[in-house]
């Protein structure tokens, strides 16, 4: 046990005799004689200090430099500990030549160290040594790059393909590259994608070329000045000397990849502004070259038949800008908001196709055409507006049948029903009895009495039934009369499981309606139309507020149908739920016909 104390206690004062080792920073790096392609490493050692903070490198002349970690030894010599901290950084040079690193001087806890100078030679890529300084070699002439644009003219909101061009010789390099600095405003820039690789001849050299190419689009006009930072990554060969970790010194070269800035040559962009002479009251600031068609579902319509009015842009340019041209109608018309239904890009490309619908609903059987369309856009290759007129389109309007009789008739004539004689038409009174008697309770009134008239109830309830079914028969008006707040009632239900989803709400509401009148008015439900709804309820007595929230809902159920979103929330529609019920219920208790 003893042996065991003392040998722990040997240890500990081990340990703190080591900790009281003079403090020390070294500088070191190797090799420092290197080629132009590969990389050297600098270490700075810290001995006798236990956790030292990581130092900042100022600017290295003639390299790039890079943290690389830190690693920590120990070692015990003659019964001393000796402990120290090494920081690596990676050093990429970017010329040829003789480098003198140092002397650098470092502050630590109060202590200055002075470290002293290290000369570094960095001799061509392709090992030759320098003579005389006169063939300095820089890694700019093997490595740089260019940047150009396909226009020689550029206009707001043109745009245009944007090219970085990587050039390098006698150099290894990966896949890798970033970009940065580009301008944060003015110009919108796609990411970069690379192209098929070229070679190319600057001079007496021939280079190995990576293309890459952006979209990008002016927002305004002015000049601007492009000096993207640009990395890729150099693989470079680290031939320091290493201790192999089963005791056998040997030396070999490793490769290894260092991120390295690339010089791009300032670029700089002039952005014209769209003229104003020439332009178009209608332009809305397409800028490219585009083609515009104009279809229309039907030009044969009875009055107030919907008219769906297809436009088709397409072409290359800022399609995402270009909105529905607007259409010129009087008040003969009722015009409903524009939708999209495609928008389509190429691949790698500005603009594709963009389809509008837009519907039209004539209100008078006098209307003959439906005005032209234009579309008009700035042609940035021609420096010049153009316009596209399609139309005008003509159109025939019958008038409305809303006042045609009703097309579901009776299935036969309802015949009078014949009276047939049963017996004698006078039935004699019976002579008076001579005396009067109190009747006695044989009986009582408890509940057998009731089962001796159930037989008889239940053949008059039957009758009366098959009578009624007989009727209905006979009466098909009548039938549909009668299902008619049922059939709403159905659809009712339906609207009140889809308040989250507007445009199936309101169409389940309109469904309704339909229903009812069509049902009620013995019309086929191809009839029912908003104006004649709104007449039927113009003519009967019907409570104001009711009729103003019908021609709500009218209003919503065709801008959902033709035109867009709801403008309404979810309590909106709960209350149109009970307005719909509350107006149905309202119509039983009145005459309804068509006017």
């Amino acid at each position: 046990m003893r042996g065991w104390i003392k040998q722990v206690s040997f240890a500990a004062l081990l340990g703190w005799a080591g900790w009281a080792q003079a403090q020390q920073v070294t500088l070191d790096i190797q090799p420092r004689v290197l080629r132009l392609t590969e990389a050297a490493t600098l270490t700075l050692s810290f001995a006798g200090m236990n956790n030292p903070p990581v130092p900042e490198l100022a600017n290295v002349p003639g390299f790039q430099v890079q943290y690389v970690g830190r690693e920590q030894q120990m070692s015990v010599v003659n019964g001393r500990t000796e402990s120290s901290v090494n920081f690596r950084y990676r050093m990429v040079p970017t010329g040829t030549g003789k480098f003198r690193i140092g002397p650098f001087t470092l502050t630590i806890g109060g202590a200055s160290y002075t470290l002293q100078p290290v000369e570094v030679e960095v001799v061509p890529a392709n090992g030759q040594p320098q003579s005389g300084g006169g063939n300095s070699q820089q890694l700019t002439d093997l490595l740089f790059a260019r940047m150009r644009s396909d226009q020689n003219r550029v206009y707001a909101y043109q745009y245009f393909n944007l090219f970085i061009d990587l050039y390098y010789r006698g150099v290894n390099l990966d896949r890798s590259i970033s970009l940065a600095d580009l301008p944060g405003s003015g110009l919108d820039i796609s990411p970069f994608e690379e192209l098929r690789p070229t070679r190319e001849a600057v001079g007496s050299d021939l280079y190995e070329v990576r293309h890459f190419r952006a979209q990008a689009k002016a927002l305004s006009a002015g000049v601007f000045t492009l000096n993207p930072n640009l990395r890729v990554n150099l693989i470079v060969e680290n031939s320091q000397p290493q201790r192999d970790p089963f005791g056998f010194d040997m030396f070999f070269r490793q490769r290894d990849t260092r991120a390295v800035s690339v010089s791009i040559e300032p670029w700089t962009l002039a952005v014209k502004p769209i003229p104003d002479d020439g332009r178009p009251s209608h332009f809305s600031g397409a800028v490219g070259q585009f083609d515009f068609s104009v279809q229309l579902s039907r030009t044969d319509v009875k009055a107030g038949e919907p008219i769906t009015l297809t436009a088709r842009v397409s072409g290359q340019g800022n399609l995402d800008t270009i909105a529905m041209p607007g259409i010129q109608v009087d008040d003969r018309f009722r015009v409903y908001d524009p939708k999209l239904i495609e928008q389509t890009s190429r691949a790698g490309q500005s603009g594709g196709v963009k389809t509008y619908e837009q519907v039209l609903i004539p209100r008078s059987e006098d209307i003959t055409t439906i005005p032209p369309l234009s579309f008009s856009f700035f042609d940035p290759n021609q420096g010049r507006f153009q316009t596209i007129t399609r139309g005008p389109f003509p159109l025939t309007v019958h008038p409305s049948d809303l006042a045609d009789k009703a097309m579901v008739q009776p299935n036969e004539p309802v015949s009078p029903a014949v009276r047939k004689a049963l017996g004698l038409d006078i039935v004699y009174l019976k002579n008076a009895p001579r005396a009067w008697v109190i009747a006695t309770d044989s009986g009582g009134t408890g509940p057998g009495q009731w089962l001796k008239v159930l037989p008889a109830l239940a053949v008059v309830g039957a009758f009366l039934w098959r009578r009624r079914t007989d009727s209905l028969a006979r009466d098909p008006i009548k039938a549909r009369r009668l299902h008619a707040p049922r059939a709403a009632r159905a659809s009712l239900a339906t609207a009140e499981q889809q308040l989250d989803e507007p445009a199936e709400f309101y169409a389940s509401l309109w469904k309704a309606l339909v229903l009812y009148f069509a049902n009620r008015l013995n019309r086929d439900q191809g009839e029912i139309s908003p104006a004649l709804i709104r007449k039927i309820v113009d003519t009967a007595t019907l409570p104001v507020p009711l009729v103003q929230s019908l021609d709500e809902i009218l209003r919503i159920d065709e801008q959902l149908r033709f035109g867009g979103a709801a403008p309404n929330q979810r309590a909106d529609r709960e209350q149109h739920t009970r307005d719909v019920a509350d107006l149905l219920r309202a119509c039983e208790k009145v005459r309804v016909e068509v006017p």
